[in-house]
């Protein structure tokens, strides 16, 4: 028996319901969707995290030691003197239960 002789391949034409895609290096990619408002991503909440400091980061910005802020962080004069040292002025003051730093004035504007 003889084989009819068939093209190995077949060219298919994409459906008139199919859209023809580019090739992949035309492709663009899409950027991410933007943020909303009601995601709170508003900067204030960004610098309220910004200044949320561990010992050692506030140690840094304070150009003084861990073990300092460590033994001055209860002194009644602690917003007093870390606002000397702070080289935006800023007072500080910290927090026991989470065991961070925080701005005394977290609403004040800071740049």
């Amino acid at each position: 028996m003889q084989q009819e002789d068939q093209p190995s391949e077949v060219a298919s034409s994409p459906s008139p319901t199919e859209t023809p895609q580019p090739p992949p290096e035309q492709l663009t990619p899409t950027p991410p969707p933007e943020t909303t408002p009601s995601e709170n991503t508003s900067p204030d909440s960004d610098k309220k995290e910004k200044f949320k400091l561990i010992q050692s980061d506030l140690a840094k910005r304070l150009d003084t030691t861990p073990s300092t802020i460590g033994r001055r962080k209860s002194d009644d004069s602690f917003a007093e003197w870390s606002q000397s040292k702070d080289p935006d002025g800023i007072a500080w003051k910290y927090l026991r239960k989470s065991r961070v730093f925080i701005p005394v004035d977290p609403d004040k504007r800071y740049v």
